[in-house]
C-alpha cells in the first residue's frame, strides 16, 4: 500500500519532513510525515545518499502505512535512529515521486532545503563485504588530525618480510585486516587501500551530491558506525597526499571527492558559477535521469533559473537542451558556440534527436571551446562579428527545433582534400576531388604566387581553437618585412623546396624529439595523398615546391613608397655633402672622389641595415618553423580539410564538410559557418531556405579586404580594385532557418 501524500502549497514553499520514532536497532522503522514551510521551518536535518537499486526494496511504516523504500535508504534511516536524529528530510520519501509537477517545483527549492537544514548527513552506504573497514578508515583519518600526520604517514620498511621479496599487491585476509598486523608498513598500506575503496564508492559519483554538499551549512559523513565531518575528512586526506603510500590509483579515486569539495568552496565563497561551466565540470558524475545533469546544478549557478526558468520532468532531455541553447544565444548575443560540435554530430544529425544547431552539452567529447564561447558575452569578446553586429535582443529566435538567423552566402565548397586525420594513420587516397583537376573558378581571387602561398600557410597552421599557431597575417602584405617573413615561413614549412636552408633545418629537426620527426613525415604523406589537388591552375605538389626569389617582395611596394625612399636618399646625401665639404675644403680634383666615397658609405650602411633586418626575420622564421613542427600533431586533431570555394579563395574546413556545402557569414558569428541545405521538400514556409549546421570554417582573405568587408563598407580608396569583392560587398543579407 502506497503512502497517500497531502498536496504542498508552492507559494508558501512547503516541504515534508520525516519524524523518526525511537526503537531497537533491528526493530521496524516507524515514522510520521509532517509539512513545514521553508519561510519559517522547524529544525530538521537533510539526508544525502544514493538511492540504490529501485527494484530491491523493503517496507517501513509512514503514518501507519507500509511504504516501499530502497535498502540503502532504509539502512540510512536505521543509522540515523541510532544517532538520535528525529527530524530528517529525504527526497525519495518527502517528495511525491509520482507527481511530476511537484518534483519540478521542489527542484527550485532544493538549494534552500539543504541550506536551511541544521546539518546534512551524507550516508556512504554499506559495502557488500567487510563494512567494518569503513569504520576503521574513518577512525584512521581522525587519528591523523589528532597527531598532525607527519611521522605517522612516513614510509617505513616492512618488518614482516625481506624488502626484496615484497609483492606489488599484498594479499589481504578475508576479515579485511592487514596481512601482518604487527608490521607498521602493512597497516599503512591497508589503510590507504581502504581509503581508496571509500573514495570509489558510488556516492561520490552521484551528481546531485554536488548541490547537496555545496548548499549545506555543515555536512557529516556517515560510514557504518563511524562519522566524520566533511571538513575534517578533507583535511585528513590532504595529509595523506603527502605520504609515500599515496598512489596514482588513490589519486584517481580522489578526483570525484576533490571536485565535490571544489564546488562547495566556490559556493561558500560566493564565487559566481555559470550553468554551462558547472555542466562542464560535472561531466564525469552520474545520474539516473539525464535531465538531472542540468536540474541538479541549477541552485548553484547564478544564471541557472535564467537559462532554465521552469525545470520540469515533463520535458525530454532533448527539449531541455534546445531551450538551454536558445536561452544562451539570447543571453550572450552571438552564435559562435553552435558551430562547435562533438564527435556524435554525424549520428545525431542523421537520427534527428537534436537539431544540428544545438551542441550536446552532455557529450564528454564536446570541445572545451564550445563551453568557453557559451560563457562569453558579446560585449566582452574580442572577436569581430562577420557582419559587424551581434544578435539583437529583439530578434525572434523561433521556437521548437528551428532557429531563424540572418546571413550572407559567400561561397560554395567546390573541392576539398582528404582529412588531416589521415596524417596520423597510413596515408590513403580519398574520394574527394583531390585526385582530379578542378574546373577554373569564376575568377582567380589571389593575385600572384605570394598571396596563394600566404593563404596556404595560414590554412595549414590553423589550430583547434581557430587561431593561427604562429602565422602573423594581420599586417598588410604591402609591408616589406611581412612579405619577406611570409616567404621564409612557407619555404621553411615545406622544407623539401629549399636548398641549404632546407638541409640545415632538416639537421636541426632530426636532432629534435621523435614526435617532431613523425609530424613532418605524416605531413609529407598527406601532401603525397593530395598532390594533384589543384589551386589556381597549379597542383598542391607544385605549390609546395614553389620558390620565391629574394626580390619578389619588391613588387609589393607602392610606386609612391619607392619615390619617397629615393627622395630620402637624395636628401640625406645632399645634407651630408653640405655639412662635410666646408669642413674638408677639398680641391676641385678630389671633390668627386669624396662625394663618391660618401655615397658608397651611405649605401653600405643602408645595405647593412637591410641585411640585419633580413637576418632577424630569417632566424625568427626558422624558430617559428621548429615550434610548428613540434606541435603539429595536436593541430591536426580533430581533422580539417583544405577547401577551394567557387569564388576562388582557400580555406580550412571541419572534417564533416562535403563538396557543395555553403559558406555563410552569419549575424552574430565571428567566423564563417559551414551549412548544408536540406532537401527542397523540407523547406519551410515564407520562402526561407533551411540548412543544417556542419561546423566552422576559416577562409583566407587579405587584411585589406577583410577590413572593407567585415568593417565599414565604404569605398574611400579610389585606387582600390573593388571588382574582386563586388560579389561579396553587394550580397544581400538573407533570412535562413537552421534545423
Amino acid at each position: 500500500m502506497a503512502f497517500n501524500y497531502d498536496p504542498l502549497d508552492s507559494e508558501s514553499y512547503e516541504i515534508r519532513v520525516l519524524t523518526i520514532f525511537p526503537g531497537a536497532p533491528e526493530s521496524d522503522m516507524k515514522c510520521t510525515m509532517e509539512i513545514t514551510s521553508l519561510i519559517n521551518p522547524i529544525s530538521y536535518a537533510a539526508l544525502s545518499y544514493c538511492w540504490g537499486d529501485p527494484a530491491i526494496t523493503t517496507d517501513i511504516l509512514v503514518n501507519g502505512t507500509k511504504t516501499a523504500v530502497t535498502y540503502n535508504l532504509a539502512d540510512a534511516l536505521q543509522h540515523l535512529r541510532k544517532l538520535g536524529v528525529r527530524k530528517i528530510w529525504a527526497d525519495a520519501l518527502c517528495i511525491n515521486q509520482e507527481d511530476r509537477q511537484e518534483k519540478s517545483l521542489q527542484i527550485r527549492n532544493m538549494r534552500s532545503i539543504y541550506s536551511r537544514a541544521e546539518v546534512c548527513y551524507a550516508w556512504l552506504g554499506r559495502e557488500k563485504v567487510d563494512d567494518d573497514e569503513s569504520s576503521t578508515i574513518i577512525g584512521f583519518l581522525e587519528s591523523l588530525l589528532d597527531s598532525g600526520g607527519g611521522t605517522r604517514l612516513a614510509q617505513v620498511p616492512h618488518t614482516c618480510i625481506a624488502i626484496a621479496s615484497i609483492p606489488k599487491e599484498r594479499p589481504q585476509q578475508q576479515n579485511g585486516q592487514p596481512r601482518h598486523e604487527s608490521c607498521r608498513s602493512c597497516i599503512l598500506e591497508h589503510h590507504f587501500q581502504g581509503l581508496q575503496r571509500i573514495l570509489q564508492r558510488q556516492y561520490w559519483k552521484r551528481r546531485w551530491i554536488i548541490q547537496e554538499t555545496s548548499a549545506s551549512y555543515r555536512q557529516v559523513i556517515l560510514a557504518n558506525e563511524k562519522s566524520i565531518s566533511l571538513k575534517k575528512m578533507e583535511q585528513a586526506i590532504n595529509l595523506c597526499q603527502q605520504s609515500g603510500y599515496w598512489s596514482p590509483d588513490i589519486n584517481m579515486a580522489y578526483s570525484w571527492f576533490k571536485m565535490v569539495t571544489k564546488f562547495r568552496r566556490r559556493y561558500q565563497k560566493n564565487v559566481k558559477l555559470s550553468l554551462i561551466h558547472a555542466i562542464k565540470l560535472s561531466q564525469d558524475f552520474e545520474s539516473t535521469d539525464q535531465r538531472d545533469a542540468v536540474f541538479s546544478l541549477l541552485g548553484l549557478c547564478h544564471d541557472g533559473l535564467d537559462l532554465v526558468p521552469m525545470p520540469n520532468y515533463v520535458q525530454s532531455i532533448e527539449t531541455i537542451l534546445i531551450d538551454l541553447t536558445r536561452a544562451l544565444i539570447r543571453k550572450q548575443g552571438y552564435l559562435d558556440f553552435i558551430l562547435i560540435q562533438g564527435r556524435d554530430q554525424k549520428n545525431r544529425t542523421s537520427s534527428k534527436v537534436l537539431p544540428s544547431w544545438v551542441p550536446n552539452w552532455l557529450d564528454r567529447d564536446l570541445p572545451s571551446k564550445a563551453f568557453d564561447l557559451a560563457e562569453t558575452s558579446a560585449g566582452s569578446t574580442e572577436s569581430r562579428f562577420c557582419l559587424g553586429d551581434s544578435i539583437s535582443r529583439d530578434m525572434s529566435l523561433g521556437h521548437g527545433k528551428t532557429l531563424p538567423v540572418q546571413g550572407v552566402a559567400v561561397g560554395k565548397i567546390l573541392a576539398m582534400t582528404t582529412s588531416t586525420d589521415s596524417m596520423v594513420t597510413a596515408h590513403h587516397r580519398g574520394t574527394q576531388s583531390s585526385n582530379s583537376l578542378l574546373p577554373d573558378p569564376p575568377f582567380r581571387y589571389y593575385y600572384g604566387n605570394l598571396q596563394v602561398l600566404t593563404a596556404l600557410l595560414a590554412c595549414f597552421t590553423l589550430d583547434q581553437e581557430g587561431q593561427h599557431h604562429w602565422f602573423q597575417e594581420r599586417r598588410p602584405l604591402k609591408d616589406r618585412a611581412d612579405a619577406i617573413y611570409s616567404r621564409f615561413q612557407w619555404q621553411l614549412f615545406c622544407t623539401r623546396s629549399m636548398g641549404l636552408v632546407s638541409s640545415r633545418l632538416n639537421r636541426d629537426i632530426d636532432k629534435s624529439t621523435e614526435s617532431v620527426s613523425e609530424s613532418r613525415k605524416n605531413f609529407q604523406n598527406w601532401l603525397e595523398t593530395n598532390s594533384t589537388f589543384e589551386i589556381q591552375g597549379q597542383t598542391l605538389d607544385s605549390w609546395t615546391k614553389e620558390r620565391i626569389p629574394l626580390w619578389a617582395p619588391l613588387h609589393t611596394f607602392h610606386p609612391s613608397m619607392i619615390l619617397v625612399f629615393a627622395s630620402a636618399l637624395v636628401i640625406i646625401l645632399f645634407v651630408t655633402i653640405t655639412l662635410l665639404l666646408p669642413v674638408l675644403k677639398p680641391t676641385v680634383a678630389w671633390t668627386p672622389i669624396i662625394l663618391l666615397g660618401i655615397a658608397l658609405v651611405e649605401l653600405g650602411v643602408i645595405l647593412g641595415m637591410l641585411c640585419t633586418a633580413y637576418t632577424i626575420i630569417y632566424k625568427s622564421a626558422i624558430a617559428a618553423s621548429k615550434r610548428l613542427w613540434r606541435d603539429w600533431k595536436p593541430l591536426t586533431e580533430p581533422g580539417k580539410r583544405l577547401i577551394v570555394a567557387d569564388k576562388g579563395f582557400l580555406g580550412m574546413a571541419d572534417d564533416r564538410a562535403q563538396e557543395g556545402d555553403m559558406l555563410f557569414f552569419l549575424v552574430g558569428c565571428s567566423e564563417p559557418a559551414i551549412l548544408r541545405q536540406v532537401a527542397k521538400g523540407k523547406s519551410l514556409r515564407r520562402g526561407r531556405r533551411s540548412y543544417e549546421v556542419v561546423g566552422r570554417c576559416y577562409v583566407h582573405i587579405s587584411p585589406e579586404d577583410e577590413e572593407e568587408y567585415l568593417g565599414p563598407r565604404t569605398k574611400t580608396d579610389p585606387n582600390y580594385d573593388w571588382r574582386k569583392w563586388e560579389w561579396m560587398c553587394e550580397a544581400a543579407i538573407e533570412e535562413i532557418v537552421l534545423v
